[in-house]
């Protein structure tokens, strides 16, 4: 890269004032100011000025940030806290969250390259937040059509329109995933727990794994070094004949920590409002106080 180029790159994400007006204009209008216990993903996240954004509201943060030309350095410039992912957003799967922002992305991609996404994020994301121009220069490379229209073509039907914003070239769109709820950790764990007492193939556990598993995850938040040796789930493990019994430890220890850094990876599953997919992670987000979680929720007769 050309020092010139170099130069030009710094100019571009150096300018606080203009994003803060689309913050402002575009973005902070339609999400919701309480972002504790919940995670913001921002595909094509560049310096990371929407994640500190999201920061200050209390969100969990990440931030995905690919390499290409006219772009570089981007992540350098970033604050070193922030948690940003060197990759192409076509070829990430999309970690958990409860907001994930595509800020003036999508029109860069292909056709197939954005359903390919929205079909992801449609199994990982709660609700989705859209930004573009309403028209773009031809000579910019533009793969697709940027406009509201073709977007909401693209998402395909299902999703539900929460709100839309316009300012001068721009546009947001936010809109939420039917696939998903957010949920009470506490309820979901009491919920679970009678649905297990009521099952006697599962009524056992209540008296052996859980709380065994639950020592275990309280000693791991207090010391993520500390040795299972001689604990109550290494004990549950030997008789349950595991194999790889500290391996499955230091599994959990490294889940535990992913999970206070970034909240949950894969979505929880629930069946009728008991968990059905994520019986460990649900335990550790009671354990690390988290007070609420989102879920696919599925209901069966």
């Amino acid at each position: 890269m050309s020092g010139r180029l170099a130069e030009k790159d710094m100019r571009i994400y150096q300018k606080p004032k203009y994003h803060e007006q689309r913050w402002k204009n575009l973005v902070e209008p339609l999400i919701d100011k309480d972002g504790k216990d919940r995670t913001f993903l921002d595909l094509g996240c560049n310096a990371g000025f929407y994640m500190l954004k999201a920061e200050g509201l209390g969100y969990k943060t990440i931030g995905v940030e690919g390499e290409t030309r006219g772009f570089r350095g981007t992540i350098e410039q970033a604050p070193e806290h922030l948690n940003i992912i060197r990759g192409d957003i076509n070829y990430y799967r999309p970690h958990a969250a409860y907001l994930t922002a595509m800020l003036c992305v999508h029109y860069h991609q292909t056709p197939e390259q954005i359903e390919a996404l929205f079909h992801n994020l449609s199994y990982t994301t709660c609700n989705l937040l859209v930004m573009g121009r309403h028209e773009v220069k031809p000579k910019w490379g533009i793969k697709t059509r940027p406009d509201k229209k073709y977007l909401m073509e693209k998402l395909g039907g299902g999703w539900k329109l929460l709100g839309e914003r316009s300012w001068k070239k721009f546009y947001t769109v936010l809109v939420r995933n039917p696939r998903f709820q957010e949920v009470s950790v506490d309820d979901l764990y009491e919920k679970t727990r009678e649905y297990v007492s009521k099952t006697p193939k599962l009524n056992r556990k209540l008296y052996t794994f859980v709380p065994a598993f639950e020592d275990f995850v309280r000693r791991a938040i207090e010391d993520i070094n500390f040795n299972p040796e001689g604990c109550d789930f290494m004990k549950y493990l030997k008789t349950r004949r595991f194999r790889y019994k500290l391996g499955r430890c230091w599994v959990y220890k490294v889940m535990i920590e992913e999970i206070r850094k970034s909240g949950i990876q894969t979505p929880l599953t629930t069946v009728n409002g008991r968990i059905f997919d994520g019986y460990h992670r649900m335990i550790i987000l009671r354990e690390l106080g988290i007070k609420r979680v989102m879920v696919r929720a599925k209901v069966k007769p």
